[in-house]
């Protein structure tokens, strides 16, 4: 019985000994594995359509903005619209433009002495000046309020008979022709950079019914 006793401690002994030794030399242990950590990722922000454009292309240049040719020339023309009370140099006239409307009115109910005040679509003006009181032989100058003037002189000192030249601020001389010697029945023509603005008269009287151009 003594002998089966000390035989049992013996072998619980070793087993202790066993589990308590260091593992042999040489021989590589593997670390347990871990998981990376996560790393919290903030949610995607909305972007503008447009502003990615942008972003996208630095130093690209903004579009630009039409503009439809002889608008500002039309300003300092007369007659060039439907005339107010029949009447387009007493009362004025208006004309539609891609922008919008040009409305032209009369200083003192009469533009062929005092000149006209026209305002453009986007909302500035146009002032124009007869000179020496007489549009129909000495021309008139136009000033616009966002800056610089179109100075228009008659050729051979009558503007509706033999037409005028204009000088527009940037662009230079541009010149009108009347259609048959009379701007005032037949309407005019003006020579543009590539390309012409023609003037027609209503009924045959732009003085009364005023003229269509394109």
């Amino acid at each position: 019985m003594r002998r089966l006793v000390s035989s049992v401690l013996i072998s619980a002994a070793s087993v202790a000994c066993q589990a308590a030794a260091p593992p042999a030399t040489g021989v590589a242990t593997r670390p347990a594995e871990t998981a990376p950590p996560r790393v919290a990722v903030p949610p995607a922000s909305p972007i503008d359509p447009g502003l990615a454009t942008t972003q996208a292309t630095p130093g690209t240049p903004p579009r630009e903005v039409d503009v439809e040719p002889g608008t500002a020339l039309l300003g300092a023309t007369p007659m060039a619209g439907r005339c107010e009370f029949s009447d387009c140099l007493k009362n004025g006239w208006t004309a539609r433009v891609a922008a919008g409307e040009l409305r032209a009115r009369c200083q003192f109910s009469d533009c062929a002495k005092n000149g006209w005040t026209t305002r453009l679509a986007d909302g500035t003006e146009a002032r124009t000046r007869c000179e020496f009181s007489d549009c129909a032989r000495n021309g008139w100058t136009t000033t616009y309020s966002t800056g610089g003037q179109a100075r228009t002189r008659c050729e051979f000192s009558d503007c509706f008979k033999n037409g005028w030249t204009t000088t527009l601020p940037e662009t230079g001389d541009v010149r009108t022709r009347c259609e048959f010697s009379d701007c005032a029945k037949n309407g005019w023509s003006t020579v543009l950079e590539g390309g012409a603005l023609r003037c027609r008269c209503e009924f045959s009287d732009c003085t009364k019914h005023g003229a269509t151009c394109s």
